[in-house]
């Protein structure tokens, strides 16, 4: 199965950069069968833990932490780009491999205490993951783990993220 779904995941080289590299999820997406199992293996990881919302990472991460949360049974809330989302709001400045960013919450996205999963699609630098991990935690929430569908391992994003349960369904050397 992981090694059908990493031949179904397209690279694109110089995307949107030269010299980055993007690995699209899209054909997963679109096939029924695979984005079933992938919400499944997603989950497994929080079987029998309290989980309270699922907040998902624009754009991709919406998708996929919106599915999650469906089967976890529990909310889901939105990390965006600035002025993406109405006032008030909460935000967190990061930089990653070519630019500079600025995300947001909305305040009470999350209640304090709550138990929080971190999703997005893929892992590269970490930095945009590390910055919605400050971002959660300002708000007050707990995490409990950040998961990807894809892990760029040469790119050691994990060693931004030491200290967070991470879980990744392929890797990508």
């Amino acid at each position: 199965m992981w090694e059908n779904l990493k031949q179904k995941i397209v690279q694109i080289n110089d995307w949107p950069r030269p010299g980055i590299v993007c690995y699209d999820i899209a054909p997963l997406l679109k096939d029924a069968a695979m984005f079933k199992e992938i919400i499944e293996q997603l989950a497994q990881p929080y079987q029998g833990q309290k989980i309270d919302l699922v907040v998902g990472i624009e754009a991709r991460g919406f998708v996929i932490a919106s599915a999650l949360a469906y089967r976890l049974g529990v909310g889901m809330a939105m990390i965006r780009k600035k002025n993406k989302l109405p006032p008030p709001t909460v935000m967190q400045e990061y930089s990653y491999e070519y630019a500079a960013q600025i995300i947001e919450m909305q305040e009470g996205a999350i209640t304090p205490g709550q138990r929080v999963i971190i999703v997005d699609d893929t892992l590269a630098t970490g930095g945009t993951m590390a910055a919605a991990v400050k971002l959660v935690k300002k708000l007050g929430g707990e995490i409990v783990g950040l998961s990807f569908i894809v892990e760029m391992t040469p790119m050691a994003g994990r060693e931004r993220l030491r200290g967070c349960t991470i879980h990744s369904l392929v890797t990508f050397d």
